[in-house]
């Protein structure tokens, strides 16, 4: 580990400032950091924190258990092992949510074409912390933080200049309530009352009453109720609030149909709307084959070498997604060139997709361009071709008879239907307006997804994309 390299060697110790761990602590189900690790005596920071699938601990951001998890992370995490930092990922879930990693956000902005959003607890439970605190504030060790006996824990931050104070407190998993007697020393001692906020379920940072200090002879204190499985925060602090919207948040509606775009609207070097990558990198460019100026096009720019990160190890290929979830009977169409640039004998193709996500699973998207349901129509630039569908992968039709290549221009259309008695779906594939397959794949559902598109390890471009609604 880079902990037993940096202890045999100085240069590397001394060049590292800073320790950083993935999602440590009980949120996750991850180990906290080991004694050797501590014993290096550099700053901790948790540089990766998360929730929700396909965690240990598989809450959504918008579960009242994730927002008391969350607290009780960032409480913990310096409580037990001096870790004085949380970095979230990611600040807003924003990604489709039959995409992998459902949930993973302090806030939810999913549907960007019907405008809703969710301002989950979650944020709630990082305002006890973070509305109360400045950058630059200290955390406060000995016998100002600690377990709570009855199950939970408490932090304490102070100014730099020692004049405010701010203890938080949570108390995930305790049965009974419990009562936190506070006792400042130095300038504090001044102080007589301190803001007061709560979280529990149903009632998510409240402000309450100021508690007030009271006397024991020369002594004097502050007494701070717990709640079970509450945040609560006192500070010296003044001006917190929890925010609302200023106009009425719009309900979810269903992505409309018929959606076409032909990229021309776009500043160059931009993503399209509602386009989301899966692999590769696709943006808004000049189409390379005409004039600079002519046409805009939807291009893979990626390098034409394999992923090498975490989760793209294996990927044959490159894909971008557009839709909604709940899309049934539809025709995708779209123009298609596959730009070249292969290397070490990687396959040069393209290829256009339907109902993805109608079962999706984690790997479906690591390794693109196989879907785990739905449809696939892969054209070669060898001019093979084939037609997959279904949870097996099933080779519905295919051949070698395609009259196109590299650089050329091809319409590439999938349309599918539901049948709605027996269950069936039935797709067709077509290239330049002929047809080249029609079959019916036997569905123990309806089959339900949005639309992809990619290509190899590659680029390419696209152009006049259309996705239009029908009956079954």
């Amino acid at each position: 580990s880079v902990v037993r390299d940096m202890q045999s060697d100085g240069a590397l110790n001394a060049s590292i400032d800073i320790l950083g761990s993935h999602c440590p602590g009980p949120q996750n189900g991850q180990k906290n950091p080991t004694p050797d690790v501590l014993a290096m005596y550099k700053p901790l920071w948790n540089t990766e924190q998360h929730f929700g699938l396909p965690d240990p601990s598989p809450h959504t951001c918008w579960e009242f258990i994730t927002a008391l998890q969350l607290a009780q992370t960032i409480n913990k995490q310096y409580v037990v092992t001096n870790q004085t930092s949380v970095q979230m990922w990611t600040p807003i879930y924003s990604w489709y949510d039959f995409l992998p990693y459902q949930g993973k956000g302090l806030m939810v902005a999913q549907r960007p074409w019907d405008g809703s959003y969710n301002v989950s607890d979650t944020i709630w439970a990082l305002a006890h912390t973070t509305q109360f605190t400045e950058r630059g504030w200290f955390y406060v060790g000995g016998s100002a933080r600690g377990l709570l006996p009855g199950g939970g824990s408490f932090v304490t931050y102070v100014s730099p200049e020692g004049s405010d104070v701010t203890l938080v407190i949570e108390s995930v998993g305790a049965t009974e309530s419990q009562t936190l007697r506070v006792t400042f020393v130095g300038q504090l001692t001044r102080v007589d009352t301190l803001s007061h906020w709560t979280t529990t379920e149903g009632s998510v940072f409240i402000q309450q009453p100021n508690l007030t200090r009271q006397h024991n002879g020369t002594t004097g204190f502050f007494e701070v109720p717990v709640a079970p499985n509450a945040i609560v925060t006192v500070s010296t602090t003044t001006g917190q609030q929890k925010g609302g919207a200023d106009t009425l948040i719009n309900p979810p509606a269903p992505f409309a149909l018929p959606h076409h775009d032909n990229f021309e609207t776009y500043a160059l070097d931009t993503l399209a709307r509602f386009f989301a990558d899966a692999h590769g990198a696709f943006a808004v460019g000049w189409d390379p084959a005409v004039k600079e100026g002519q046409n805009k096009v939807l291009r893979q720019m990626a390098s034409p070498v394999a992923p090498l990160s975490t989760h793209g190890r294996g990927a044959t290929g490159y894909a971008v997604l557009i839709g909604d979830s709940s899309w049934a009977n539809y025709t995708a169409s779209v123009m298609v060139r596959s730009d070249g640039g292969t290397m070490n004998g990687n396959d040069e193709f393209v290829f256009l997709g339907s109902h993805a996500g109608s079962s999706a699973r984690p790997e479906t998207f690591y390794h693109a361009p196989y879907l785990r349901d739905g449809f696939r129509l892969l054209l070669g630039m060898n001019g093979s071709w084939s037609l997959v569908g279904g949870t097996a992968k099933t080779v519905v039709a295919s051949g070698t008879n395609g009259h196109w290549k590299s650089g050329q221009w091809l319409q590439i259309e999938i349309s599918v239907s539901n049948h709605p008695l027996n269950r069936s779906s039935v797709v067709t594939a077509r290239v330049n307006g002929t047809q080249l397959a029609e079959s019916t794949l036997e569905k123990s559902g309806e089959m339900v997804g949005a639309v992809w598109l990619g290509c190899g390890l590659h680029y390419s471009s696209w152009d006049n994309f259309t996705v239009s609604s029908h009956l079954p």
